[in-house]
């Protein structure tokens, strides 16, 4: 099974995100769900997340959950692997500091604009889940 990225569906910069990931996941590890669609809402008590908090980035793998910083650093090491000796050394920054950079983002995040629907290519309408 992939590991799945839940993301906030309405934030441009997150959809941006996405495509970003999706270009450079040439092994398919990824599949992608929006925080507001059902498929985060069967999983947020099994992961113990809440789905409305949406200023967070969330990968599931396996029983594992990662979110903010550490899930941006485990997706950079899966699509980067030849740089993922760099990634595993930067979860060695403290994760108030790490998670401090990532929220100060996230509050600005919007400034790249909101959509109501990310609408995936043909060529990766299999990656996204409801």
């Amino acid at each position: 099974m992939n590991d799945i990225i839940l993301f906030d569906g309405v934030c441009n910069f997150c959809n941006g995100t996405i495509n970003f990931i999706i270009k450079r996941d040439g092994h398919n590890n990824f599949s992608f769900a929006s925080l507001q669609g059902t498929t985060a809402e069967s999983l947020q008590e099994k992961f113990g997340f809440n789905r409305n908090r949406l200023e967070s980035i969330i990968v599931l793998h396996g029983d594992k959950s990662y979110n903010k910083s550490s899930a941006v650093l485990y997706i950079c090491k899966i699509i980067y692997p030849k740089f993922s000796w760099f990634f595993s050394l930067m979860f060695y920054i403290p994760l108030f500091i790490r998670d401090g950079a990532y929220n100060y983002f996230a509050k600005r995040r919007y400034w790249f604009g909101t959509n109501y629907c990310m609408i995936p290519s043909i060529e990766t309408r299999d990656k996204f889940l409801p």
